[in-house]
């Protein structure tokens, strides 16, 4: 089911380049350009009858706790620094981790490299496994780094 929601994404960044890639000569913020790709993927996976229940948020800090409230978890940066975990987007049913399908990350050109290693830091963070039972199993079954170009 992760890679039909993969294929998606990638229909999604298409048509975000299609409708509007006009955009990215502004060099705006991040978050335009990821609420564009989550609404086309939205409604690509409406479309499927597979993904009722799965939806795209984004910006969403979902850990669940045992009395059901959510709280963010912190990871360590590159430089040793610790950092509130918010993906850009990620598709999944909303209150558990059952069904924690994809977690992406989402960077334009002019972005710097160290941007993208801590990006690369939070996508393995959602897709391994814990450590030890006090740590959260967020089981994203993919993590996706989407780097939009000119």
């Amino acid at each position: 089911m992760e890679q039909i929601a993969f294929n998606y994404l990638q229909q999604a960044v298409e048509l975000f380049y299609i409708n509007d890639a006009n955009a990215l000569d502004l060099q705006s913020m991040e978050r335009a350009y990821v609420f564009r790709i989550a609404h086309y993927l939205q409604k690509l996976l409406a479309n499927d009858m597979r993904f009722q229940g799965i939806v795209v948020d984004c910006e969403y800090s979902k850990r669940i706790n045992e009395d059901h409230t959510t709280s963010a978890k912190s990871i360590p940066n590159i430089d040793g620094t610790q950092k509130q975990i918010i993906p850009d987007l990620i598709v999944h049913q909303r209150n558990t981790h059952d069904k924690n399908l994809l977690l992406v990350e989402i960077k334009g050109y002019w972005s710097n490299q160290d941007t993208w290693d801590n990006d690369h830091n939070k996508l393995t963070y959602h897709t391994q496994r814990p450590q030890n039972e006090l740590e959260p199993n967020l089981g994203y079954a993919m993590g996706v780094f989407v780097m939009l170009g000119q």
